[in-house]
Order: structure tokens, then C-alpha cells, then sequence
């Protein structure tokens, strides 16, 4: 028989400095692999996907980060538990205000700042390097 499918909606934020670095997190996959990613997560009871993304960004790297933007929302499943995931991501364009600690530890090993075009090259999951395009179009567009 199979399991129900859960669904889970969470925020994150693409963060980039006035030197075109973004912000990124280096965290384990569900199969323990390392990957590099941008910071999000769970949102919480009475909380908005915008909250959520400054707080998640907040905790995951220790730094303030204001939204300047609406990106995408993006979709995804995956298996957890033998149960099938169905996960919805808010994304928001961000910019660093200030560090006010460092990275939680939980669920991040650490934080990078790479320039943009590296950042594509580097990051872990096509769709973060699609996300990364249309954050650093966006931001480039407001200028």
C-alpha cells in the first residue's frame, strides 16, 4: 500500500552583496553528501514566506539580510522515510545588511561568498543555478 504524499512549503533567499558575491551555505544532502546551496527552510505557524526567508537566511548564515524582490516559487519531491515529499519553495532576492553571528551548525557546516559567475559553476543543483540567473538578471534590472 502506499503512504500518503506529505507536502511541505518552505522560504529561502538569494542574497548578493554590492561586490556581486552571493551567499551560500555549505550543508548535507538526505544521503549525507555535501552540497552547496542557498540558505531556506520551514515556514512557521503565523509566518510569512517573506518572514520566513529572512529568518531562515538569518539562522543558516548569521546574517541580516533584507528583501529587495519576489524570484520564483520552485517545486520539488523527494523521498524521505519511505514517503514521497512534495516540497514548494519560496525564493527571494536579498540584500546583506550585516553579520550579526555565524551559522547556526545544525544543518549548516559554513558560509561562502562567491562572485556571481563562480557561484554558478559551483553551486550543487541545476535548479539553484537557474535560480542564481534570474536573481542576478533582477537585481542587475534595478540598479
Amino acid at each position: 500500500m502506499n503512504k500518503p504524499r506529505s507536502r511541505e512549503h518552505s522560504a529561502g533567499g538569494v542574497a548578493i552583496n554590492d561586490r556581486n558575491e552571493v551567499l551560500l551555505i555549505r550543508t548535507r544532502d538526505l544521503e549525507d553528501k555535501p552540497v552547496l546551496t542557498f540558505p531556506k527552510g520551514h515556514i512557521e505557524k503565523n509566518e510569512t514566506p517573506e518572514q520566513a526567508a529572512v529568518r531562515e537566511t538569518l539562522e543558516e548564515t548569521g546574517w541580516k539580510c533584507s528583501i529587495t524582490g519576489k524570484l520564483r516559487k520552485t517545486g520539488y519531491s523527494f523521498l524521505f522515510d519511505n514517503r514521497r515529499i512534495d516540497k514548494t519553495v519560496d525564493w527571494f532576492l536579498m540584500k546583506p545588511e550585516h553579520m550579526i553571528s555565524g551559522p547556526d551548525g545544525a544543518e549548516t557546516e559554513g558560509i561562502l561568498w562567491l562572485e556571481v559567475t563562480r557561484a554558478k559553476a559551483r553551486l550543487t543543483y541545476p535548479a539553484d543555478r537557474l535560480l542564481l540567473k534570474e536573481a542576478d538578471k533582477r537585481r542587475k534590472d534595478v540598479r
